[in-house]
Parts: structure tokens; C-alpha cells; sequence
């Protein structure tokens, strides 16, 4: 007999959900049915993930829905419901409801019923199980008053309000007869009033035998909820089910009526950050560097279905580029490497995001101007012209040969990650600041969630990557143009550190994407701190600023100081792994500071001891032609990183940008089939370009087992910049630097 959970728990309702969502899909998945609810409570957390896991088990939909309390018309303790999402709309007004549950209440979680009026299209209304209001009338005796609830809620719902019985007791012990009783009465009631009944199973684990598991997780909580939820609470079959209703087979088939109802849709929104705003004096010169880039602003002037954006994106795009060609100028005077940088406005444009470069750039800069120390570049970032020329980045991606692409597709799918360091201390006041400027309701630090850990005296093998805590992300903070419930289920949180109220996103970092909000990886670095503590020193000392910007890349006591391996409280070079490999490789230059802070990992030392024996003269690399040559040059005629497959791909086989980051992809994951296609393609591209087939198979032989060594260059680049600023700074002023360290230490 053909059944649908409606009112199933994961994971996500912390400390009362035993089964992964993953796990709760595959369940259903075998048992056939067509959909499967997630309805955890007071929590959405749970929903880009049931959408993805459903999205790979054929015909099997899936139901999006939270169990909520709901308090009485005049404020008392009232009871919960489940409400499920029909429609995109639904969802909307679910993201709504959930984030008003948390930052409307002072204690736990609460909707209250004129909520419900302003947000009750597209959902479904269950009665709520044995939690509900409906329920606890019943068993209280008072079977009026579960009329006048019954009717308040069809007044909101209309047929979409739906009767919940279940033989899984979640609230309190209830005796068989109580429990036929108490579902005889929701049946009788729901007859008398025309409201259809659906039976549900508020499961809390998959399968029967999860049960002894479930029951450990919930006692790791302070309540002793596990006690009194029944054994049933699992994920039964439809005949299991009307096992318990066999006078009523309808309450089975009722559930299919639900399901019925629901629409698939798409959560995904289009990235939307908050507007940058433009000055007064920006205001007036607005409309002159409109005429001076209107080609660049072209690009991106209409959207996907040909109409003209507003106001606002010609207003930011316009600035963009004033500011990122006056940033050229800065960086490279007369010689401004013109086509490059048409290109990445270009793109930007085409992908209309120029608001997320400009809150950057703002940001960067103002945390630069209250003495809050900023990273050279990180992950991929330093790749992009217009971040170095806008100060954002401090790698001039010119010289050291980084790739756009590599930062950002120019397919403009999906927007580029930005990965900021900052000082550790100044993190904080970074982040009051956004939220000063854009509002507090467009800005929310991001939920993390854990698991216990074998070191943890609670862990036990069967809570084995069970989520059982949740805090805050490290580093990851999300902005929106639009109001964040309209993007996001929120809750609140204060930070004990600084007593700073944020807004809290459910959704863990992993499902942020394609939300409509932007993220910044804003990373608390330590040695941001130690430098700046380092540079107060010795002005305090002796009177002067340095500017680490502006000191030489070729200074011999800097490079003598990592030739000694004597580079303790170096940036990412302090391990004695490392200092002996500084010993043995005798670094000169930027460069191959580059390549052993990408190679120093596991599995790639040998791949690393060979260039180094290539750099020594005691062997030779291997030679193919000499545009493929002159790319590796710089890392010895070995291929060490990403970027250096994209530029071959793309100058050997003439592979577009955005294939050769797609190649890049596919070797990164190992995949095979991918990686098939792609070799055909290169093979075809390079014999079109006039060369050899064997040295082309060749060279696709020396990376096509890569994968997991080839490393981004562009983030190799700005760690080895950050480590060399580190190393001058103790190579020059080492009374100075190792007094920040003692100091920065201690705290």
C-alpha cells in the first residue's frame, strides 16, 4: 500500500534525529514510495540537501516542510504543526516563517498566529502529531476547543489544513488505549468537520534498528525526549502503517493527496548583493565614465531575456571601472596591460556583479585606513587584474603569469569565491562595519554543524558522523541586497566575545550557493596580527613606517635568512620538514618559495625532490616544443600547477578560457570519463595547430595522473608573498618580530 512521510526528523533537528538526510532519501528509496518529507523542527537546514539526495533517485519527490510551535491567539503555549512547501511560494513564505520563529521570540522558537495569516500561501498545514494543539484538546478531553482550533486554521489554510494521527508518541508516554482513543477522536472530528486526516510516523530514525542509536544521541542532550518517543519512529511501510489504523485505510492513502499537491520547484535565486553607495561626488561624475566605458558596461547591459538593467548596475559598473583604471595607473603607469583588463570587466559585467568587487574593494580599503592589516590574495583571487588594480589583491597577476579564469569563468555561471585574511583582531570590527553600512538584515554569519570526534569521552562508533553540535562558521560571512529571509532561513545569535547581534543562516556553507546571497571568506589570521604588532615596534623604535607593499622580492638577507632553514614564525614555513627542504633547495626567488609551499604536501614530495634534482643539474626535464617549454620554465620544465595545464590547453590545443578551467576541473576530481573527452579534444586541437601527435600524447602523459598535486599558483603566490614579508621583516628587524610573536603568543 502506497504511503508518504510527511513528518519525518533528521539530523538537523539537533539531538532528536538520528538519520542523515542522505540515509532518510535512500530509505525511502527502497520502500517505493513516491516522495519523502523533511520537516525538522524550527529548522530548514535540512533542504537544499533533501534536493539534491532526492534529485538522484528517479521519480522519488521531494517535500520541503518544518515543524514550528505556534503560540495562542493571546500569546499562551499553544502547540506545533507541520507546514509543508507546495510551490515556490511556499517556500518563500517558509524561509519567512522559520526566521520570524527565532528573531521574533525572546526563548524558544515561536510563530504566532497572525504570522501564519500574512505567510500561509503555498502551504500545507498538518495538525502537528502528537504535539499539536488539535492533539493535546483531544486528550485533554475538551473536544470543543480542538473545533475552534481546527476551524482557526481552515480559516487560514482551507483545504490545505489536514488532521495528523500517528502511533509515534513524541510528546509523552500515552497507553495503546489512549492512543486509539486519541486517534478515533481526530478521525470522528475530522468527519465532522470535513477535514481530511493523514497518517504520519514522526520518524526520528531510518530504520527499526537505528533505534538503540537514536535513543544515545538524544541522551547526550539535557532532556530526556528519547524516553518517550515511540519505538515506531521509524521509517515503516505503508502496510506497517495501517497496521495501526485498520478500521481506516484512508488516513493512507490521504498522504498521496498531500504529496500531490506538491510542485517541484527551483530555491535557487539570482545572486543579489547589496547595492555599493555611490558618494555625492560619484553621484555627479557618474554619467561622464558611463560615455568613457560604455563598451565595457555593454557587456553586461541586458539581462538574460534581452531587457535593459536599471539604474543601479550602470551606476556600479561605471565606477568599477573609474576605480579600477585609476588603480592601473597606480600599479602600472603608461604601461596598463589594457586587453587583460577589458577582458575582466568584461566579464564582470556580462555576470552583473560589479557590487561584490565593489563591497570588497571598500571593505579592504577601510580596513586598511583604521589600521586593520589585510592579506596579499588568497585561493584563486589573486588571478583577477581588477582585484590587484582595486587593492583588493596584492599579486600583480601580470608577472607571475595567474589566470582570470582560474578566479572566475568567464561563462559567468557561477560567482567567483572571495577569500579575504585579515587580523585576527580586527575580523570583528570588519564585519560590525558591513553590517553598519548594508544593515543588520542584509548581513548573517553562517551555521557549522559537527559531528563528535573519536578523541570526544561521548564518542561512540554509533554516532559515527552523526550531527550532534552546531556553531558558527569560521570564517564565512553572507550579504544580500534583498531582505535575508527572503534568500535564506535565519536565526539569531550574539557573539560572547564582542556581545555583537548577528542574523545566523541555517543553512551551512556548502548550500549557500545559487541562495541570491554573496559570500565573503573573511579568515582571522594570526600573522596578520604579528606583523602588525611587528611594524608598531619599530616605528615605536625607531621612528619610521614601512610599507610591506613597497619592500624589494630580491632582498639577499631575506633569501639568505630561508637558504639557513632558520624560519621560525615564517609564514608557512616554520615546520622542520620545510626548513630542511629550504636547506636543500637554496630558494633565490619568489618563484620557488611558490613551489615548495605548493608541493610541501602529502603524496607529491617525490614530485617535488625530482624538480629540485632538475634544478640542481643532476637530471634533465623532459622537452616538448617551446611554447610548452617557456610555460614551465619557471618551475623547472615540471609541471607543478593548475593554471600551467589551462595556459597549455589553451596555447597548444587552442582550448577557449572556459574549457581550459573545465579541464582543470576534471583532473582536479580525477574524472575519467571527463578527462577521456578532454583528451580527445586537446589531441584534435594540437594536431590542428601543427603538432606532433606523439608529443602531444606525450604531454598529456605528464599530467594526466596529477590531479591531486598540480596546485593553484595563484594562491601559491600570495602565501609565498605573505611568508617572504614575514621573513623580511625578520630578517631586518628580528628583535622586533620575535617581541610581536612573544607578545601575540601570551595572548
Amino acid at each position: 500500500m502506497e504511503f508518504v512521510h510527511l513528518h519525518v526528523h533528521s539530523q538537523y533537528s539537533l539531538l532528536d534525529g538520528h538519520g542523515s538526510v542522505k540515509q532518510l532519501v535512500k530509505q525511502a528509496g527502497e520502500l517505493g514510495v513516491p516522495a519523502v518529507a523533511i520537516t525538522d523542527a524550527d529548522t530548514l537546514s535540512a533542504a537544499p540537501e533533501l534536493l539534491r539526495e532526492a534529485s538522484r533517485h528517479h521519480g522519488l519527490k521531494p517535500i520541503v516542510g518544518c515543524e514550528l510551535h505556534v503560540t495562542t491567539p493571546s500569546g499562551g503555549p499553544g502547540g506545533r504543526i507541520v507546514l509543508i512547501a507546495k510551490d515556490r511560494t511556499g517556500y518563500l513564505n517558509l524561509l519567512c516563517l522559520v526566521s520570524l520563529a527565532h528573531i521574533g521570540s525572546n526563548d524558544s522558537p515561536a510563530v504566532q498566529p497572525e504570522m501564519l495569516k500574512w505567510f500561509s500561501k503555498g502551504l500545507v498545514c498538518l495538525s502537528g502529531g502528537t504535539e499539536g494543539e488539535v492533539t493535546n484538546a483531544i486528550l485533554a478531553g475538551e473536544e470543543e476547543r480542538a473545533g475552534e482550533v481546527i476551524r482557526q486554521y481552515r480559516s487560514l489554510f482551507g483545504d490545505d489544513f489536514y488532521l495528523e494521527v500517528s502511533p509515534s508518541m513524541s510528546s509523552r508516554h500515552i497507553s495503546g488505549e489512549e492512543r486509539v482513543s486519541c486517534s478515533s477522536g481526530l478521525i470522528r472530528l475530522g468527519r465532522r468537520m470535513g477535514v481530511t486526516v493523514v497518517a504520519t510516523n514522526e520518524v526520528r530514525f531510518a530504520r527499526a534498528e537505528d533505534e538503540d542509536s537514536y535513543r544515545l544521541l538524544v541522551s547526550l542532550g539535557r532532556h530526556k525526549k528519547g524516553d518517550t518517543v515511540s519505538r515506531y519512529a521509524f521509517m515503516m511501510t505503508g502496510e506497517e502503517i495501517l497496521g495501526f489504523f485498520p478500521d481506516h485505510p484512508e488516513v493512507i492513502s490521504n498522504t498521496l493527496q498531500v504529496a500531490g499537491k506538491i510542485q517541484f520547484y527551483d530555491i535557487n535565486q539570482p545572486l543579489d548583493p547589496p547595492a555599493y553607495p555611490l558618494t555625492g561626488d560619484q553621484q555627479e561624475k557618474v554619467h561622464g565614465w558611463m560615455r568613457t566605458y560604455a563598451d565595457i558596461i555593454d557587456a553586461g547591459a541586458h539581462d538574460k531575456e534581452g531587457i535593459l538593467r536599471g539604474d543601479r548596475f550602470f551606476e556600479s559598473i561605471s565606477l568599477l571601472c573609474h576605480l579600477t583604471y585609476k588603480g592601473a595607473r597606480v600599479r602600472y603607469g603608461k604601461n596598463i596591460p589594457e586587453k587583460r583588463l577589458r577582458m575582466e570587466l568584461e566579464a564582470i559585467s556580462a555576470a552583473n556583479i560589479p557590487d561584490l568587487f565593489l563591497i570588497c574593494y571598500d571593505l579592504v580599503r577601510w580596513a586598511k585606513e583604521n589600521g586593520i592589516h589585510v592579506g596579499p590574495g588568497r585561493g584563486s583571487a589573486p588571478g583577477s587584474l581588477v582585484l590587484y588594480c582595486l587593492g583588493i589583491t596584492e599579486v600583480d597577476p601580470i608577472r607571475f603569469g595567474l589566470l582570470f579564469e582560474r578566479f572566475m569563468n568567464p561563462d559567468g555561471k557561477t560567482a567567483p569565491g572571495l577569500y579575504i585574511d585579515i587580523d585576527k583582531e580586527g575580523r570583528d570590527k570588519v564585519i560590525s562595519y558591513l553590517a553598519g553600512k548594508y544593515g543588520y538584515e542584509h548581513l548573517a554569519l553562517v551555521t557549522a554543524y559537527g559531528a563528535l570526534t573519536p578523541e570526544s569521552p561521548l564518542y561512540d562508533d554509533r554516532l559515527k558522523d552523526v550531527i550532534c553540535m552546531k556553531g558558527i562558521h569560521a570564517c564565512a560571512v553572507i550579504l544580500s541586497g534583498k531582505g535575508l529571509t527572503e534568500c535564506v532561513p535565519l536565526e539569531k545569535y550574539r557573539d560572547k566575545r564582542s556581545g555583537n547581534r548577528f542574523l545566523l543562516s541555517q543553512y551551512s556553507y556548502r548550500d549557500l550557493q545559487n541562495t541570491g546571497v554573496i559570500t565573503l571568506d573573511l579568515i582571522g589570521l594570526e600573522t596578520l596580527s604579528v606583523t602588525r604588532e611587528c611594524l608598531l615596534l619599530v616605528k615605536e623604535r625607531f621612528g619610521f613606517d614601512i610599507d610591506l607593499g613597497s619592500i624589494p622580492l630580491d632582498d639577499p638577507m631575506t633569501y639568505a635568512l630561508y637558504r639557513s632553514g632558520d624560519t621560525d614564525g615564517v609564514f608557512h614555513f616554520e615546520s622542520f620538514g620545510m626548513q630542511a627542504l629550504l636547506r636543500r633547495m637554496a630558494p633565490s626567488r619568489l618563484e620557488d618559495l611558490m613551489i615548495l609551499d605548493a608541493l610541501y604536501r602529502d603524496g607529491c614530495l617525490d614530485h617535488l625532490m625530482q624538480l629540485i634534482d632538475i634544478k640542481d643539474g643532476n637530471t634533465h626535464a623532459p622537452s616538448f616544443f617551446p611554447i610548452v617549454d617557456g610555460i614551465l620554465s619557471e618551475t623547472y620544465g615540471i609541471i607543478v600547477y593548475q593554471e600551467q595545464v589551462m595556459e597549455i590547453a589553451q596555447k597548444v590545443a587552442g582550448f577557449t578560457p572556459e574549457r581550459s578551467d573545465g579541464l582543470r576541473k576534471a583532473l582536479c576530481r580525477n574524472d575519467r570519463p571527463a578527462l577521456g573527452r578532454f583528451r580527445e579534444e586537446f589531441i584534435h586541437g594540437g594536431l590542428r595547430n601543427s603538432h606532433p601527435k606523439n608529443t602531444l600524447e606525450q604531454l598529456w602523459g605528464t599530467w594526466a595522473h596529477l590531479g591531486k598535486i598540480l596546485f593553484n599558483k595563484s594562491h601559491a603566490a600570495a602565501y609565498s608573498l605573505l611568508s617572504y614579508r614575514t621573513a623580511w621583516l625578520k630578517a631586518h628587524f628580528r628583535e622586533e618580530f620575535d617581541s610581536a610573536r612573544r607578545k601575540k603568543n601570551k595572548k
